[in-house]
C-alpha cells in the first residue's frame, strides 16, 4: 500500500495550484488566439 503523508499532499496541492494558474494564463492566451482566428474568418467572408 502506498500512503502519502498529508504534508506531501499539502506541497503537491500548492504545486498543482501554481500549475492551474499557469494553465489559466495559457487558456487566456488561447482565447486571444481564437479571437485572432475569428477576425481572419470574418475577413475571408467579406471577400
Amino acid at each position: 500500500m502506498f500512503v502519502l503523508s498529508p504534508q506531501a499532499f499539502g506541497v503537491n496541492s500548492i504545486v498543482l495550484g501554481d500549475n492551474s494558474k499557469a494553465y489559466g494564463d495559457n487558456s487566456k492566451a488561447y482565447g486571444d488566439n481564437s479571437k485572432g482566428y475569428g477576425d481572419r474568418i470574418d475577413a475571408y467572408k467579406k471577400v
